[in-house]
């Protein structure tokens, strides 16, 4: 899977950044994920990331995740995956 980080390793990663991720993973997770906001909290090294789904009763929700803007890609990607599925897995 290609890297979507363009920033220095170690370096805090953009909003555009994370939002990037957040969508790549959701996708990866269920394609009806949509970002809908990526917004910097607590002296912008945390974000908070607020997906929106859909599903074919017409129900949506909302799920959001803080990040911590200073984590590899790769340990963002394994935190998305698992808070999604947590998330699937209360839904059902």
């Amino acid at each position: 899977m290609p890297s979507i980080r363009q920033t220095a390793s170690g370096a805090r990663l953009t909003l555009e950044e994370i939002r990037l991720l957040t969508t790549a993973v959701a996708h990866e997770e269920d394609p009806a994920l949509e970002v809908v906001a990526a917004v910097g909290r607590g002296g912008q090294d945390t974000t908070e990331v607020i997906l929106a789904h859909g599903d074919r009763a017409g129900e949506s929700f909302l799920t959001v995740v803080s990040v911590d803007r200073y984590a590899s890609e790769s340990e963002l990607r394994q935190l998305l995956h698992e808070r999604l599925r947590t998330q699937r897995r209360h839904r059902q």
